[in-house]
């Protein structure tokens, strides 16, 4: 591969002359923020010769290339970032090797470009450094080098990953995946306001909670605070039980008079979430520990340390990354796992610092019962697709069966009087069937998870599943299948192609077998799910006016930020694109609200 250090603009012209038609594209900066982030160098390479410039000069004929070019990147909202911000323009065209790489092998302990090249490339491990490994002197020829390498491999990785997308018929998605990267980049390009007061307010109130609700533990045990003064002389309070200690609360458990019987994969006794949620109920301390938790969580992970991830600007810019299902999770901060304040009957909605520019809304648009049309879909139920089609409260229709509820038509249809009052009527059943069964047969919950969630008998639980399977037997059918798919094929796909393999599926075990068909049955549902919003996410991004911005995506639901004068036409806009996005059997409703902070 011939390599040249070029910072001459008629050098570089000349370098281009007999450019190949794909060009691998690397930048380098002095940081990964994007508001901060300035210009070092970028390197090129077509295939035959790579080369790295430093000139920022020359950026402006690099972009001369961005119509008429295949581009491709290793990271493309980073690097397309960089095109946004130091070219003005992006490629019309591009590939990401970093997304082929996860479509390619999902299962990969690592799709970093570096574990890549030596894993697929076979690139010696001497030649292979970290950013953090090479001279911090940007006008070294080690670093220029390393620059260049990156340009290099990530065109190899191109040719490598393209030939095993065609072979295993994942252009399609791939091409969903491509798309998508601009709507990544729109996202963390724009970010999402915080309203700092409120953030603050929050941290106190939560603060006080806690110290409320471990007083009120400590009391259950006949103790309290010890208050201590620091060397300025403030005051300031401390627990004699540390109750994020498992051995102590164990300890705690047993003077209560209860068992602790849940163990790690390791064997040891813990207290974690699914014997809290047992516990529930049956002593005034489960109760408190449960919320502590909850609320200690939501402070240590996001309201303390959100300050670190605001901007100058005030708003954050979380990262997101592409998992096994094609779900996206994120960071910096993790809005992802977030808990429900609703659901979970937290003290305050922390969704609330999340706000619009003064004189703009935010747009929310949420998929409703999106996974169980996609179940109706994927698994080709008659009486489920039927269901759907017709307006049918799907949750109450299950009811109706498994505990003989006697409800018609009418009763079943949403919208109708009858509805209104066979829901409020039979409210405890229909929750029993809605968080029993619909739901837990999505995420493959066994009968005795089903049981113990809901606090019934195995046998009831059971004969839930039962009934479930016999109004809806397409569903059966296809969990049923599931084995003979992974014998078969050792990977399951998604409506639109997307793979999950499971290559150790023969050589498992039974229990893991029985996970494997779990965690297969699921994808298809979750990683269907997913592209779906994906593609609703291209649309909006070409369907949206210039003044309106997508600021997050939170599971199924797309935020856009908007001048309120315009707020109608961006909802409707929203709406149509996301029920529209995919054309099923079952149509996909969404749910849109206009509003001044998230929280709403």
């Amino acid at each position: 591969m011939i390599k040249q250090l070029i910072n001459n603009i008629e050098d570089f012209q000349e370098w281009c002359r007999t450019l190949g038609d794909v060009i691998a594209l690397d930048f380098e900066t002095t940081s990964l923020n994007y508001l901060e982030m300035e210009f070092v160098g970028f390197s090129l390479c077509d295939g035959d010769r790579a080369m790295y410039t430093q000139n920022p000069d020359i950026l402006f004929y690099l972009a001369l290339y961005f119509s008429d070019h295949l581009f491709i990147f290793h990271n493309a909202v980073f690097d397309l970032k960089c095109c946004r911000k130091f070219c003005e323009y992006e490629p019309d065209s591009f590939f990401c090797t970093l997304v082929g790489a996860k479509l390619v092998d999902e299962n990969l302990s690592s799709h970093s470009l570096k574990y890549l090249a030596g894993y697929w490339l076979g690139v010696s491990a001497d030649l292979i450094k970290e950013y953090d490994e090479v001279s911090a002197d940007t006008n070294s020829k080690e670093f220029i080098d390393y620059a260049m390498n990156d340009a290099i491999w990530t065109h190899l990785l191109y040719r490598h990953e393209t030939l095993i997308l065609n072979k295993e018929k994942l252009l399609y998605i791939a091409g969903i995946e491509m798309d998508f990267q601009r709507v990544l980049v729109e996202m963390e390009i724009n970010g999402v306001l915080i309203d700092e007061d409120k953030l603050e307010a929050f941290r106190s109130e939560c603060g006080i909670i806690l110290h409320n609700i471990e007083h009120d533990m400590l009391m259950v045990f006949g103790k309290h605070h010890d208050v201590q003064k620091d060397l300025f002389g403030n005051e300031f309070c401390i627990s004699p039980i540390k109750f994020g200690s498992t051995t102590q609360l164990i300890s705690l458990v047993h003077l209560l008079g209860f068992v602790v019987d849940e163990k790690t994969p390791k064997g040891n006794l813990s207290i974690g979430k699914t014997y809290l949620q047992k516990m529930k109920g049956q002593h005034k301390f489960f109760d408190l520990l449960w919320r502590y938790r909850k609320l200690q969580k939501l402070m240590n992970g996001f309201i303390t340390p959100l300050d670190g991830f605001m901007d100058q600007d005030g708003r954050i810019r979380p990262s997101y990354n592409m998992v096994r299902t094609g779900r996206l999770s994120c960071s910096k901060p993790n809005l992802q796992q977030l808990p429900n304040p609703k659901k979970e009957k937290l003290e305050f909605n922390h969704r609330e610092i999340f706000i619009p520019k003064p004189g703009n809304v935010l747009i929310k648009a949420d998929y409703g019962g999106q996974e169980l049309r996609v179940l109706s879909e994927v698994t080709n139920d008659t009486t489920m697709v039927a269901a759907f089609q017709n307006d049918r409260d799907l949750h109450l229709t299950t009811a109706n069966h498994i505990f003989d509820l006697g409800l018609g038509a009418d009763a079943l249809t949403d919208g109708t009087v009858e509805h209104g009052e066979a829901t409020r009527q039979n409210k405890q059943k229909r929750h029993q069937a809605k968080n029993g069964v619909n739901f837990p047969i999505v995420y493959g919950a066994t009968v005795g998870r089903i049981a113990k969630d809901n606090k019934v008998s195995k046998k009831e639980a059971e004969r839930w599943l039962n009934g479930f399977f016999e109004l809806y037997p397409g569903v059966k059918k296809s969990i049923d299948n599931i084995p003979k798919e992974l014998r078969r094929f050792a990977c399951v796909r998604t409506l639109f192609g997307r793979k999950r393999r499971f290559p150790q599926y023969k050589k498992a075990g039974r229990y893991d077998k029985a996970a494997m068909e779990r965690q297969a049955f699921n994808m298809k549902i979750q990683g269907t799910s997913a592209d779906i919003g994906k593609i609703a996410g291209i649309l909006l991004l070409k369907a949206l006016p210039v003044e309106a911005k997508i600021v997050l995506f939170v599971h199924d639901e797309w935020v856009v930020e908007c001048p309120k004068e315009m707020s109608k036409e961006v909802e409707k806009i929203m709406k149509d694109c996301m029920e529209n996005a995919v054309a099923l059997r079952v149509r996909m409703v969404v749910d849109t609200k206009i509003v001044n902070n998230f929280g709403e």
